[in-house]
């Protein structure tokens, strides 16, 4: 078709709206909305990247289509449908070639010696991460500095002896590049699922529906619910 006609075919279409999760955003959505555009150059998109908090509100206000990211705790989900796509664990990181990178059997009292970046209250994650504290004895770590930011968690990382916590496809480009260690420590203790979050009962517009398909074919290439994600090197 040509693209005269392609624009004919989405004229009158709305731009899709998706609230995307910041390790998604860099893992998944580039790749996914190549894949759209590359089809449908005339329909806009409109992502909110954040950190999970308010999925719901956006939802029912009618604000965005769709979501993609960590599947919300179960009181949020009223009314909602869940997709689950794959599962992405939280993971300590540090740059390569800080003294606990290549340890084994870490435990959260080796951890509590250093500066740990985590998340801010009332995130998912974030509330993921504080259960999992205290199932290993620990209220709260001694050290901590509270973010949203990827950019400056990724950026203190590499000029500090800090441990970072985030989803593994926060860190997966500096994994592959070696520039940063995933630590021996609570693998699998904090696996979540991701995927596609809309709102029950409603019929989801057709950019959104087809932007919905971009993702799960770009998962699918990626093998992120393979099992054959990237793997970590001690």
């Amino acid at each position: 078709m040509s693209p005269t006609a392609w624009a004919r075919s989405t004229a009158g279409w709305r731009p899709c709206r998706a609230y995307v999760l910041p390790n998604v955003a860099r893992v998944v959505m580039p790749g996914a909305v190549r894949r759209f555009k590359t089809l449908y150059p005339s329909v806009d998109l409109r992502f909110i990247a954040t950190t999970g908090g308010g999925l719901q509100q956006y939802l029912r206000a009618g604000r965005v289509d769709f979501g993609f990211g960590r599947l919300l705790a179960a009181e949020h989900m009223q009314g909602m449908n869940f997709e689950h796509l794959y599962s992405e664990p939280l993971v300590f990181f540090t740059r390569a070639g800080h003294p606990l990178a290549g340890q084994a059997d870490l435990t959260i009292r080796d951890i509590d010696r250093y500066p740990v970046v985590i998340p801010i209250p009332g995130t998912i994650i974030r509330d993921e991460l504080d259960r999992f504290l205290i199932s290993q004895g620990l209220s709260r770590f001694s050290n901590m500095i509270e973010t949203i930011s990827f950019e400056f968690a990724r950026s203190y990382l590499a000029m500090s002896d800090a441990v970072v916590c985030h989803p593994l496809g926060a860190m997966r480009q500096e994994l592959e590049a070696g520039s940063v260690d995933c630590l021996d420590f609570a693998r699998g203790a904090m696996d979540g699922a991701v995927g596609l979050t809309t709102p029950a009962g409603q019929t989801v517009s057709a950019p959104a529906q087809l932007l919905m398909q971009m993702i799960r074919d770009e998962v699918q290439e990626l093998e992120l619910g393979s099992g054959k994600d990237i793997s970590i090197s001690l």
